[in-house]
């Protein structure tokens, strides 16, 4: 009630120390790129509709297709097929004619008699009623039959076109249908059908009576192409005299003189080569004699040895496929648009104020309090705005009140210190003129007195000199721990080797009087003040040559390793061990484990150490075992410049990570 209400502020993008805007996603990175759409909602939504709606619509697509496609093939296979069975029925049909017409001619009585009479007499009256019969009977027949009649040597005696009497081209002992293909190139009647049959006589062959036909009937029952579209063709095809196989009706399509030229039979992808096989069978993704792709039916008619192929271009059969195709692309393309304009209003009524929001967020939480989101909507999101300028406004007033507490504790924190240094001044000169006074006079009347006066006397004269000596160290260790972390000097680079080289150097006489032995493994370069680094060292390397054990020489070995910003030290001593349950209370100033008569000191040396490396950053800790010796490990901050300051909490994980 008592607040001020806050006044939304325009958003804007935040802005680049260029002073430029500074986008979401990777920088320079279009809104496709890989980055953006990571980062982005907008990208991801739009990217996820368009890619779902084409995928989604391709399988239908797809499905649709391969559908249509399988019934429109079914359909024209179907077609072919019954193409196919008609003319295999027609020329079935042409053939029982032919044959019927001959078995009319070899059982007729006045034939056979008159052959049985030619053959013994050489009548030419004979000949005569014979070629009469023959005639006769190519008369009433189809027209373009001839007959001839043979002795057993397949001589012809006789026959219904004069000019064939005497003459003996062909075996007529062959019998069946005979397919004849003339040798002539452009002559297309020069196929012929000849069919043969014995005439007997009282149960013996005396001779052999032929048929002969040309191709018009069966060229007439293949070559009917109504209703075949542009591409259907019925082809015939059989063995010549010299076994190769050819073309035995004329070609729809023969600009390159298929018809006269023999097919290869190697070729078995070729439906012609297919008919001859004696089975009958629909076959797709063959060619034909133009090397044409097409769909075929094929059949051998075994009555005459020949085969019958009905075929249709592939291209042809299916191409209504073409503006299916056309129109599901089309449709894809349409839907894919719908879906990727929707996907944009959303993202522009959805997903752009919560990336405004976002972007206010992020600069609020990087330390712009003034961070606001420019609210112009009612719904959720507005609403929502709305409570993130509302809770802005009030965390920036808290931090201005907080602000102001921390500067008076600062100030304190700052007259505090310059109290402890003043202390620190006074514990340094005024507190240690008098204990030098009282010091001097306890040393002076044991000097004079000692042996003088009882012997509670004497014993009182060293508790005075002891305890006065005791209070002038406790002041300097003390002096010494209050200064300690504190540096006046810059932070540059040294090497650790050096550092440690010179805490040895002060160490000199006490590393000689107790025969240590040092190890030192690869220390590295880093950027610290040098000083602190020193007496780091040296009160380490102190502490265990102090606590070595007294039945073998102390060895003390030091190596390095990297983590993650900073180096981690170890110093390993083989001296009398730690107790684990006194492993922090080691580190407390004036804490000791054993007796002055034991070990001199105050127990300042490891509490300066913990604090050197704590105010810089670092942590420390000790893994020992009694009789076994001890290892301290601790962690000092790799500094990057002078200028580089190490927060709170980058101290902090220092320490947990150690």
């Amino acid at each position: 009630m008592g607040q001020n209400p806050i006044e939304p502020v325009p958003w804007q993008l935040p802005q680049s120390r260029s002073g430029g805007a500074v986008m979401q996603g990777a920088p320079g990175s279009s809104w496709l790129s890989p980055a953006r759409i990571r980062s982005s909602m907008r990208a991801k939504l739009i990217v996820f509709g368009a890619g779902a709606s084409i995928l989604a619509l391709s399988i239908v697509a797809i499905v649709s297709f391969i559908i249509t496609k399988d019934a429109i093939s079914d359909s024209v296979i179907n077609g072919l097929a019954a193409i196919a069975t008609t003319q295999h029925q027609q020329i079935d049909s042409m053939f029982d004619h032919y044959t019927d017409d001959l078995d009319g001619v070899a059982s007729d009585t006045q034939v056979r008699q008159s052959l049985r009479h030619l053959i013994a007499t050489d009548d030419h009256i004979d000949r005569f009623v014979l070629n009469q019969i023959l005639t006769d009977r190519a008369t009433v027949g189809e027209m373009g039959e001839a007959f001839d009649v043979h002795d057993l040597d397949g001589q012809i005696l006789a026959s219904s076109e004069p000019g064939h009497v005497g003459k003996s081209t062909y075996d007529p002992t062959e019998e069946g249908f005979v397919i004849e293909i003339g040798a002539t190139e452009g002559n297309a009647s020069s196929s012929d059908i000849r069919l043969s049959v014995p005439i007997a006589f009282d149960g013996r062959t005396i001779g052999y009576a032929t048929l002969h036909h040309d191709s018009s009937d069966l060229v007439q029952i293949v070559t009917r192409y109504i209703g075949r579209r542009d591409t259907g063709e019925t082809l015939v095809v059989a063995h010549d005299s010299n076994g190769e196989l050819r073309f035995i009706t004329p070609l729809r399509f023969n600009d390159n003189g298929d018809f006269y030229r023999p097919i290869d039979t190697t070729d078995s992808d070729r439906l012609e080569v297919r008919s001859m096989s004696a089975v009958s069978r629909v076959e797709t993704n063959l060619f034909d004699y133009r090397g044409k792709q097409v769909f075929g039916v094929h059949h051998y008619i075994e009555s005459g040895g020949i085969g019958l192929v009905v075929k249709i271009d592939e291209a042809e059969a299916l191409s209504r496929l073409d503006g299916l195709g056309r129109g599901l692309v089309l449709t894809i393309l349409l839907v894919s648009l719908v879906i990727g304009s929707v996907a944009i209003f959303v993202a522009r009524h959805l997903i752009d104020p919560i990336s405004q929001l976002t972007l206010a967020a992020d600069r609020f939480s990087k330390g712009d309090l003034d961070a606001r989101v420019g609210v112009v909507s009612t719904d959720e999101i507005g609403t929502l705005g709305h409570a993130f300028n509302s809770m802005a406004g009030s965390i920036k007033s808290a931090n201005t009140d907080l602000e102001s507490r921390v500067q008076d504790r600062t100030a304190d924190l700052q007259r505090s210190n310059q109290d402890l240094e003043q202390f620190a001044y006074v514990a340094s000169h005024d507190l240690q003129e008098p204990l030098r006074m009282v010091s001097s006079y306890t040393q002076l009347l044991s000097k004079r007195y000692t042996g003088k006066l009882d012997e509670d006397a004497d014993e009182f004269i060293g508790f005075a000199v002891d305890g006065a000596k005791r209070m002038q160290a406790l002041i300097n260790d003390l002096l010494t721990y209050s200064r300690a972390g504190r540096t006046d000097g810059r932070y540059i680079e040294h090497d650790t080797r050096e550092i440690v080289e010179e805490a040895v150097v002060n160490l000199g006489t006490r590393i000689e009087n107790s025969d240590a032995e040092l190890r030192i493994g690869d220390l590295p370069k880093l950027v610290a003040d040098r000083q602190q680094l020193v007496s780091i060292f040296q009160n380490l390397l102190s502490n265990s040559i102090k606590y070595r054990s007294p039945a073998r020489n102390p060895i003390v070995e030091m190596s390095s390793e990297r983590i993650d910003g900073a180096w981690r030290f170890s110093i390993k001593d083989n001296g009398i061990g730690i107790d684990p349950a006194f492993s922090d209370r080691i580190f407390t100033i004036f804490q000791r484990l054993h007796g002055r008569d034991e070990y001199q000191g105050t127990g300042i040396g490891l509490a300066v150490v913990k604090k050197i490396i704590e105010r810089t950053g670092g942590s420390i800790r000790v893994e020992s075992e009694p009789g076994e010796g001890s290892t301290f490990i601790f962690t000092v901050v790799d500094r990057q410049s002078d200028d580089d300051e190490i927060d709170l909490n980058e101290r902090t994980n220092f320490r947990a990570a150690s």
